[in-house]
């Protein structure tokens, strides 16, 4: 979860958040320096990470690089090896998937805590407890109100 922090004075912390197909939150982990790049993230978590045999993750171009992270395309990657209309198809479908993503960030981000740019002024220790429950209950209530069909032969 990008952090907007509108004041140079203030600390600014990052969460790294995974979902499924269907929406549900299987991956939070945080807090994160707001200076570290989500690949230095998603590379010091690793171990956390809970893939099954053959899984991909979708990410966004801020993952290219990163095991087990399928990216878009880049415009400098278009003209590389293969054709130039599947790579234009799988950005579409990596863009219209990885949405699923940035509709879940949105649903946390909207949350009484981040609400009118409000800043946290207590520990970092108090700030991962607060967020931890931000993400159960976003879990939750999102499992409660599912907004998206699973894709393919998989549950999730």
């Amino acid at each position: 979860l990008p952090s907007l922090c509108p004041d140079p004075q203030r600390h600014v912390y990052k969460w790294q958040l995974g979902i499924t197909f269907l929406g549900a939150i299987v991956l939070w982990t945080g807090p994160h320096l707001g200076s570290d790049s989500d690949a230095t993230i998603w590379r010091r978590t690793r171990r956390q990470h809970r893939f099954r045999h053959g899984e991909r993750w979708l990410g966004d171009l801020g993952y290219v690089g990163c095991r087990g992270i399928l990216t878009k395309f880049k415009k400098n990657q278009m003209n590389g090896p293969g054709r130039r209309i599947d790579k234009r198809r799988f950005n579409r479908a990596h863009e219209r998937i990885r949405n699923r993503v940035e509709n879940v960030v949105r649903y946390v981000k909207r949350h009484q805590l981040f609400a009118q740019g409000r800043a946290f002024t207590h520990s970092v220790e108090e700030l991962a407890t607060v967020m931890k429950i931000v993400g159960h209950v976003s879990a939750l209530e999102l499992r409660r109100f599912q907004r998206f069909r699973s894709f393919g032969p998989w549950p999730h």
